[in-house]
């Protein structure tokens, strides 16, 4: 197996040797590995130790400059012509969440509105951080971000940590007035009937999507 990841900044331009000192402080690997630069913003990053390797996979989400660095797997089909990310581990927050509604349950109803849980941090995991819940998930920047979900017929706002390119108009990550086809199409004009019923593993949870996207949706880490 080839330890071998491909990452990119994501909104955010970086160069070779600020990154290299980067990701050197921020891993602390044990062992050496060398960095390639690649077209469009990503680079290829080749470890020597496998502990290294599955570190950087499994833990994160990493941050540097307050944007997320995305990494994947290097794999013989990536092609770093397509210069878009898709999907991004990313930080989440429900303020205000009650701590009765930490459970496994609402993990499952979360996984399947906004993405796929992958962790929880210490507090929320152990219940004991009782203002919000914080979780990592995985979520597709290609579709508008959710922005308020419902608990037992009470509208959660869903934060999102170091996402700070979010256009308003649609939720999508990345857009510009001028290069929004949401904006142009009505994209938002036919949004899902929230009143229909939902389904058994869901029936704890489910989208908003006739509420505006608002500023309060990016979380300022301080």
């Amino acid at each position: 197996m080839a330890l071998i990841v491909v990452v990119k900044l994501v909104g955010k331009k970086i160069g070779f040797k600020i990154l290299f000192n980067k990701v050197f402080s921020l891993w602390k690997p044990r062992g050496q590995f060398q960095l390639m630069d690649l077209e469009n913003d990503f680079y290829l990053i080749r470890f020597q130790d496998k502990d290294d390797f599955d570190k950087i996979l499994m833990g994160g989400p990493w941050v540097i400059f307050g944007h997320y660095l995305t990494i994947r797997p290097w794999s013989l089909d990536f092609s770093a012509t397509n210069k878009e990310v898709d999907n991004q581990i990313v930080w989440i927050s429900l303020l205000g969440l009650s701590e009765g509604y930490y459970s496994k349950m609402l993990l499952r109803a979360i996984r399947k509105e906004i993405g796929l849980v992958i962790k929880t941090d210490e507090h929320t995991n152990a219940a004991i951080r009782g203002r919000f819940a914080r979780l990592v998930v995985c979520v597709d920047l290609r579709k508008p971000l959710i922005s308020k979900v419902q608990i037992n017929g009470k509208t959660q706002r869903v934060e999102y940590e170091y996402l700070p390119n979010i256009y308003f108009t649609c939720g999508l990550y990345g857009h510009t007035t001028a290069f929004c086809l949401g904006k142009n199409i009505g994209m938002m004009e036919n949004p899902t009937d929230t009143t229909a019923p939902v389904t058994e593993e869901s029936n704890l949870i489910n989208r908003v999507e006739k509420e505006p996207f608002c500023p309060w949706m990016l979380l300022e880490r301080k």
